[in-house]
């Protein structure tokens, strides 16, 4: 058994945390004094509490706009269900397929259709497309983009005639386009056939949408060159009513965006320690550059309170011409910037900002920091929502499945982790399973469960099923233990991709990448820390010589041994003695050029919305939260997009305090803030006494000497978060 021992810090003081500190080291404002923030764009978008449609690129100096504006309505029934293969229409003959998709607004410079399809691999018919008129031939990219082998691979196995479906693109003259609703057209040229695209099913689309909604009926068929259209009997096999999974993609920028901060300290103290000070006024500036058609502008808050609530806090208001901030309610602040543009070729350019404010300052100078250890917040992405750990589809499959015997002797959460994962990768799964619902309950083959727990093995490191049906019921493990498990998706451009599950690890600090498919996790050689899939990334791209994109995959275009000999990032044995085949390490590697996120995790409870065919087909579902950086750039398929490793790495179980100075000498009132999901109790102990249960705000009582606090959470599975603390030395308090 391959071993894994981790690096852990161990502190000298008495805290015990395994983080670096953040000390009070600078001494706190003149009485009277002005501070200031001064924050430029990359300082900006790093420290940002939340962004929307904008961008900023590591190197330039401004935030601007997102660019890339996706036009689409298959999205929510795209895919291939169970094998279903008749959601592939193929054009030739007399065929002409019909797509209507309306844009608003000006028309950019470059345009593209985007769609799915699957070609012969003998193709080399060409297809037509016919844009509110004006027509545009494509022939197989196998002729003009020959590094894009990826288009070449058979669907089936060396006999198949039809190469695996693969997104394609094709660039349209702007001028082809307008403003309204826009007809295609698509044939093939001379009737030959070759091409095959894909068809969103309606009876799908409850699947892949939150809310019920009209269908567009924006599609139609013709099997007579365009003189008759029907617009059911799509397909194949002629039986389904959908949406050709055909999109527009405009190189324009986004219309609107908006960047807001966490919170800031007029009284100009960076550390979570306050002392007492009067804010009597302050001035927010904007630091930009604006077009025609183009603009910036500001809305700031304020409030006595370190945590946002409405008692205490002024709503959101203009700054005066002169920056000046109204109805100033306390020392604590908060901005946003809105970016507009009706322009698709102009954004407007924010390159800093500029935050004054008068201050009197009158603390007591008795409490001294000796140590602060908290936390910086982060949040999940827009929308994200956490699954119950007690919502009764996990406690049943807690309970059925008998995972408190699985973990039962494990010493620590770590442990109980990989002890869940081992169990995901021996369960047996029926054989025919239906991707929709995620329900493992319905997937596990339990006639057949106590014969393979017993086994321990499988004849290959890597089981049978696909990796989504050993993955998810991972997810569905660790949510039921209380732990915060999520899914998510790796591909690349040369390979087909693979779905994996992360938990978050209160030991690590961090999420980590766990693979129920080969039961392992991957660890960092340097460190012999366990890493998460953007870690993986990282080192992924750190070796590529050349942006990551479908005409030049480097997956065909780079040499193996120049990005994966010696890789950093190794997996861990795990249980399991056989070893994970070289193969099988060097594809999880290269496949972990292009990341995305079902961004939520009650799936369970919520079955809908998830992509239909996760796993069993090209991924096309829009709801993903994709990550883009220099190296893998924004697809033009989706649309929501990131490049903060914050926002697809947030933190969790944390609690985070607030320490503010009285004017009680030796009374500090304490705030706390946690993001750990379903939080049960907030928990406090003082001078390593016993841990009691506190609430959100309490005052803290100080003797003379050091004083000690520590604060955690738990959830309402029992699981217990990590811990910050504060030690405070009161000179001039009462003895005890």
């Amino acid at each position: 058994m391959e071993r894994y021992v981790p690096r852990i810090l161990l502190l000298a003081i008495c805290l015990g945390l395994a983080r670096k500190a953040q000390p009070n080291e600078a001494a706190p404002p003149a009485p009277d004094d002005k501070t200031t923030l001064t924050l430029l764009a990359k300082q900006i978008y790093q420290q940002a509490l939340r962004i929307q449609d904008v961008w900023f690129q590591p190197g330039d100096s401004v935030i601007h706009l997102q660019r890339g504006v996706l036009i689409q309505n298959d999205s929510p029934g795209c895919g291939r269900r169970d094998n279903d293969a008749g959601v592939f229409e193929e054009v030739s003959g007399s065929v002409v397929l019909r797509k209507e998709l309306e844009t608003s607004g000006p028309i950019p410079e470059h345009a593209e259709i985007v769609f799915i399809a699957k070609e012969r691999l003998t193709n080399d018919a060409e297809l037509e497309f016919v844009v509110n008129g004006n027509t545009i031939v494509r022939r197989s990219p196998r002729f003009w983009a020959p590094d894009a082998m990826q288009y070449q691979v058979p669907e089936g196995g060396k006999d198949d005639p039809w190469a695996w479906s693969r997104w394609q693109y094709q660039q349209i003259p702007s001028a082809d386009l307008h403003s309204g609703k826009n007809t295609i057209l698509i044939r093939s040229k001379d009737g030959k056939p070759g091409w095959a695209l894909m068809v969103a099913d309606y009876a799908d689309f409850h699947k892949g949408c939150s809310q019920p909604m009209p269908f567009p009926h924006a599609s139609a068929k013709s099997d007579d060159d365009g003189r008759t259209w029907r617009q059911n009997d799509l397909g194949s096999e002629g039986k389904i009513s959908g949406e050709y999974v055909v999109r527009l993609w405009l190189d324009s920028y986004r219309p609107t965006g908006v960047i807001s901060s966490d919170i800031v300290d007029l009284g100009g103290e960076a550390a979570t320690f306050k002392t007492l000070c009067d804010v009597q006024g302050a001035r927010f500036h904007l630091e930009g550059k604006t077009a025609q058609a183009t603009a910036l502008s500001a809305e700031v808050r304020s409030g006595s309170s370190p945590v946002y609530d409405p008692q205490h806090w002024s709503t959101w208001l203009q700054p005066a011409a002169d920056g000046s901030v109204p109805a100033i309610r306390g020392r604590y602040f908060q901005w946003r910037i809105k970016f507009t543009s009706s322009d698709p070729e102009a954004s407007p350019e924010l390159t800093g900002i500029r935050l004054e404010a008068e201050v009197h300052h009158h603390g007591s100078a008795k409490i001294r920091v000796v140590r602060e250890d908290n936390f910086n917040f982060h949040p999940a992405p827009e929308g994200y929502r956490y699954e119950d750990y007690e919502s009764d589809y996990l406690q049943k499959f807690r309970r059925q499945f008998q995972l408190d015997q699985v973990v039962a002797g494990a010493q620590t959460d770590w442990e109980r982790q990989l002890r869940l994962m081992r169990w995901a990768y021996l369960v047996p799964l029926k054989a025919q399973t239906p991707i929709f619902p995620w329900d493992p309950m319905a997937w596990i083959d339990q006639q057949r469960l106590s014969e393979a727990l017993k086994a321990n093995t499988y004849p290959e490191r890597r089981r049978d099923a696909m990796c989504l049906f050993s993955n998810v019921p991972l997810m569905a493990a660790l949510q039921s233990m209380g732990y915060p498990a999520r899914h998510i998706n790796l591909a690349t451009e040369g390979v087909s991709g693979h779905e994996i599950a992360e938990v978050w690890s209160n030991l690590f600090g961090k999420w980590i990448h766990l693979d129920a498919t080969i039961d392992a996790f991957w660890y960092n050689k340097g460190t012999g820390t366990p890493v998460n899939t953007l870690e993986m990334h990282q080192a992924l791209i750190d070796r590529l010589q050349h942006p990551e994109t479908w005409e030049h995959p480097f997956y065909y275009t780079q040499p193996a041994d120049t990005y994966l000999l010696d890789f950093p990032i190794v997996p861990a044995g795990g249980f399991e003695r056989k070893p994970i085949p070289q193969e099988t390490i060097d594809w999880t590697l290269s496949a972990t050029s292009q990341l995305r996120m079902v961004p939520r995790s009650d799936v369970f409870s919520h079955p809908s919305p998830i992509p239909i065919s996760q796993g069993d087909e090209i991924w096309c579902w829009s709801g993903y939260l994709n990550w883009a950086d220099a190296k893998v750039p924004p697809v033009h398929q989706f649309s929501r997009f990131t490049n903060r490793p914050e926002d697809f790495n947030w933190p969790l179980n944390q609690v985070r305090y607030v320490a503010e100075e009285t004017a009680t000498p030796g009374v500090v009132n304490i705030t706390l803030d946690d993001n750990m999901p379903y939080l049960a109790t907030l928990l406090v102990r003082v001078d390593r006494g016993e841990w009691k249960e506190v609430r959100r705000h309490f005052p803290w009582t100080l003797h003379a000497g050091i004083n000690t606090v520590e604060f955690r959470g738990r959830n309402d599975a029992g699981v217990e978060g990590m811990t910050s603390g504060l030690i405070l030395e009161c000179i001039g308090c009462n003895a005890r």
